[in-house]
């Protein structure tokens, strides 16, 4: 890769998430790397896709944004969020010269990992109320007790997070199409070697997923992890600072090529 060459950042969200739930962090990463460009596609279902029927699998979501990604030129690097990181293995296997390289964050896979695992016991009663709950603002605020650690970050997201589902309510068949999906997902039992270098990322206080997923997904993948020791299931919520850095040495990585560590665990 030309280091010179800017690079589209493709931030793509989980479960019955739209861009803007991506909130102060898109404007952060675009501050960090002002030659690159950030680019936040929705997955049908959700945001300005809300329309569109949710497919049942996580291969038609990676068919439904394939040729939006394919439209950007030069280098694109994908971060993408538990569900979202799903639709990106599932892209980079359809199409391994598309991405120059991906960032997987607190994802899973099937098989790699049990059901009781990639979605805690104790998490199902507070996401199956946050889905049926009537007011937005209780709705959201279920939803962020669930996935962030971070108090204040919770009370600062609150506000932008209802007025999203004010503006597009929650679609409930989405979601349980979007759950079917994720349950179902699987990753081939050899994975082949691909061009792109991949980086997993967790939080070993997700309250959602339970960190041995990112392990395991890594181990599969052969590539590195890095673990955040307090953050919850929304990373770049809780730690924004701290993923900047990651992607930062991911950056130079892709341009330099050079090796990292298997397993870090990072408090910078």
């Amino acid at each position: 890769m030309d280091p010179e060459a800017p690079i589209h950042w493709i931030l793509l969200r989980g479960l019955v998430r739209e861009a803007r739930h991506w909130g102060p962090f898109t404007g952060r990463l675009q501050e960090a790397f002002p030659r690159d460009t950030v680019v936040t596609p929705d997955l049908p279902g959700c945001g300005l896709r809300k329309s569109e029927k949710s497919p049942l699998s996580i291969d038609g979501y990676a068919s439904a944004i394939e040729d939006e990604i394919a439209a950007l030129p030069g280098p694109r690097v994908m971060v993408a969020l538990s569900l979202g990181g799903m639709v990106a293995l599932s892209l980079r296997q359809r199409r391994p010269e598309l991405l120059q390289g991906l960032v997987l964050i607190n994802s899973s896979a099937a098989w790699l990992s049990p059901c009781f695992r990639r979605v805690r016991p104790a998490a199902w009663p507070n996401l199956l109320a946050s889905l049926w709950r009537l007011n937005p603002a209780s709705r959201e605020a279920g939803i962020l007790r669930l996935v962030s650690n971070s108090p204040e970050a919770r009370t600062e997201a609150l506000p932008l997070w209802t007025r999203i589902q004010k503006d597009r309510p929650l679609n409930r068949l989405s979601a349980l199409r979007q759950l079917t999906a994720a349950a179902s997902f699987r990753l081939p039992a050899e994975c082949p070697e691909l061009p792109s270098p991949v980086l997993v990322l967790s939080s070993q206080q997700d309250r959602l997923v339970h960190p041995s997923c990112s392990t395991l997904l890594a181990r599969h993948l052969k590539a590195p992890q890095i673990i955040h020791p307090g953050a919850g299931h929304d990373l770049p919520l809780d730690a924004p600072a701290w993923l900047l850095h990651q992607l930062g040495d991911f950056r130079r990585r892709i341009v330099s090529r050079s090796s990292e560590p298997r397993l870090i665990s990072s408090k910078t």
